[in-house]
């Protein structure tokens, strides 16, 4: 159908001029970049401004905490990121909120800044597998139907979400940072490729990178989040599809090393 082409998401032919940005513009507010952009349907595009919000706040929340209790951001970037949306980060408090992360903190973490609680816990890893798709989308050109987006697997790393507004127990947290921290220890033994960005100007890389794997049946796709929150993506693919990751994240380290033009 000439004129049509298929949602990054869900693959639901696309008529017209709806847009999703990846990453979500709200992150990049402050600053002067360039987008990525692809297709996406009502439903895939209209879903989004919601979630990309309390996203960001919520990940914003715990940087603006730790600032709050003297904790030094070293990042600039991301310093002004926390300070262009403090004033707004209330706007959410019905999804994403300011909570302790453990509920009888010992003694020696009494001081520890509050995480950020978000009502719709299954919302974050959504979130995350909807930027993948369409950073995936963008460097093969179309709606790959071999990969089921639901299904892919994601690990958030680094945020550490209260699981309800009341906190953690210790022991319950401790399991759980241990967990992540003897998969993230896989991970780290994976060779990961350079993810591209916007071009030609590209995103602030302190305030989103990402890095990809690429393997015989699968992907796996790493997300860098205001250089403090790690969250991982796998899923299975069409060989086309791990040809033209591979080919876009070769293209990049080219482009990259280019001058602009003035």
């Amino acid at each position: 159908m000439t004129g049509w082409k298929s949602c990054y998401y869900c693959g639901k032919p696309v008529r017209g001029r709806n847009k999703e940005h990846v990453p979500p513009r709200i992150m990049f507010a402050p600053f002067s970049n360039d987008s990525i952009t692809v297709p996406s349907c009502k439903r895939h595009n209209q879903d989004r401004s919601t979630d990309d919000q309390t996203m960001v706040y919520a990940l914003l929340i715990p940087l603006r905490n730790m600032m709050a209790k003297g904790r030094q951001i070293e990042k600039p970037d991301v310093v002004k990121a926390v300070d262009y949306a403090r004033p707004n980060l209330d706007q959410v408090r019905r999804r994403a909120f300011s909570a302790s992360f453990l509920t009888t903190p010992p003694r020696s973490l009494k001081d520890m800044p509050e995480t950020s609680y978000v009502t719709n816990q299954r919302a974050m890893e959504d979130w995350v597998r909807k930027i993948t798709a369409g950073l995936v989308y963008h460097a093969v050109g179309d709606y790959d139907r071999v990969i089921s987006w639901d299904r892919s697997i994601v690990w958030l790393f680094d945020w550490l979400a209260s699981a309800s507004s009341a906190g953690l127990k210790f022991r319950d947290a401790m399991w759980i940072l241990s967990n992540k921290e003897d998969l993230r220890s896989e991970l780290d033994r994976l060779s990961w490729l350079e993810g591209w960005s916007a071009y030609p100007n590209a995103y602030p890389e302190d305030i989103y990178s990402f890095w990809l794997t690429v393997r015989t049946r699968d992907a796996v796709i790493w997300h860098r989040f205001y250089n403090s929150f790690n969250f991982y993506v796998q899923f299975s693919a069409s060989s086309s599809t791990l040809a033209s990751l591979r080919e876009k994240a070769e293209w990049w380290q080219v482009v990259k090393t280019q001058p602009k033009n003035p």
